[in-house]
């Protein structure tokens, strides 16, 4: 858990416990394991206003999300074929002390799964914004986008500025392929806290993009 200790360090006691908070965090990638042994049931977000019955109970456009959506195969059940949205999941929000795996950056986070990433990884900057505004407008108070693509989006653009107009945290990883993070996107968007890989010895991973945008 050398990740963890290092992202925990030196925080003081209060901002310690707060990252206990239960805040929805949407989680834009490849979808969700929502059986994983290291996710807690109640870590998969609920949608309050929605039920499974075929009906769009809180008139949002998308039919029973009742735990989020998938913008690729346009159904309610952003199921992660590949593993990395789960991954990036684990991370967030993975069980603390239950002798399985890793433990999260906050164990009592709600996940909303969002799938807008195929099973290889690729996805459309419009199926990406649709799934910021959706997180935006479902209660999420913290947006992950673990992509990129090396070119800048509008679209992408405006919808995190959307997200950032509404007081949600956008965060965007870098990108892996050693470069200027900022004609990156979202990594090189306004309004976007853009994270860099580091190793062990907290220097940066060879791989990670670098720049004035992390």
């Amino acid at each position: 858990l050398w990740g963890l200790k290092r992202i925990c360090a030196g925080l003081p006691a209060a901002d310690a416990a707060a990252r206990g908070r239960p805040l929805v965090v949407a989680v834009i990638d490849t979808g969700l394991d929502y059986f994983h042994p290291d996710l807690a049931r109640e870590t998969v977000w609920r949608n309050p206003g929605e039920t499974l019955n075929g009906k769009d109970d809180d008139g949002n456009g998308y039919v029973d999300d009742v735990i989020g959506w998938d913008f690729i195969e346009e159904d309610n059940d952003p199921w992660d074929a590949t593993g990395h949205g789960t991954f990036v999941a684990g991370i967030v929000a993975a069980a603390a002390g239950n002798g399985e795996g890793i433990a999260g950056v906050n164990p009592r986070a709600k996940i909303m799964p969002l799938r807008a990433l195929n099973s290889i990884g690729r996805g459309y900057s419009t199926r990406i914004a649709r799934a910021i505004y959706y997180a935006v407008d479902n209660g999420a108070r913290v947006i992950n986008l673990s992509l990129a693509a090396d070119r800048l989006s509008q679209t992408e653009h405006r919808a995190v500025d959307y997200a950032v107009r509404k007081g949600v945290v956008v965060i965007a990883a870098a990108g892996n392929d050693g470069q200027d993070a900022a004609r990156y996107s979202p990594a090189g968007l306004a309004g976007v806290i853009t994270v860099a890989a580091v190793g062990p010895d907290g220097a940066r991973a060879g791989f990670s993009n670098w720049g004035p945008a992390v």
